[in-house]
């Protein structure tokens, strides 16, 4: 069931307030889908950065790191754009997600330059992400997961 929520003139403080609202509705709805848009580009600018801190650490120190962590770094990018690509499918008709409501495209959407989303707003992606893992797979990937699992680790002691 559809459930509609209107602004009154009188609780809005007029028709511009409604006008307002929706307008910084549409504002939000277009950060949401600029930050899930970016994820891809987000990942793989996290990824240069962690491999370039790999690079800067002592090869004295690196031979005791565990093996395998540059194609951990292959494999996260990989599924990057794995999950960039079901991304693209959940807002694939975002402009038509609202009935009797015209939301503009947004700017990365349409190849423009858009501002980088925030921190919190990519933080929030990830977070989102990793439900979605967590609600239909029997496995969740870990590096998806980190920060959340770091949380709950320290919630814990």
């Amino acid at each position: 069931m559809e459930e509609r929520h209107e602004v009154t003139e009188e609780a809005s403080g007029g028709e511009g307030g409604a006008v307002q609202v929706e307008s910084e509705e549409a504002e939000h709805f277009r950060a949401v889908v600029d930050a899930l848009l970016f994820y891809e580009q987000y990942m793989r600018n996290w990824l240069a950065k962690c491999e370039a801190d790999l690079h800067a650490v002592p090869a004295a120190q690196r031979s005791v790191m565990p093996p395998g962590v540059m194609e951990k770094y292959r494999r996260v990018r990989e599924l990057a754009t794995v999950n960039q690509q079901f991304i693209h499918h959940m807002v694939a008709d975002h402009a038509n997600m609202f009935q009797n409501s015209q939301h503009h495209t947004s700017a990365v959407g349409q190849g423009k330059k858009a501002e980088q989303p925030t921190l919190f707003n990519m933080e929030k992606v990830k977070s989102t992400l990793c439900q979605f893992a967590r609600d239909w797979s029997a496995e969740v990937p870990i590096f998806l997961c980190k920060s959340q699992v770091t949380r709950a680790k320290r919630r814990e002691t």
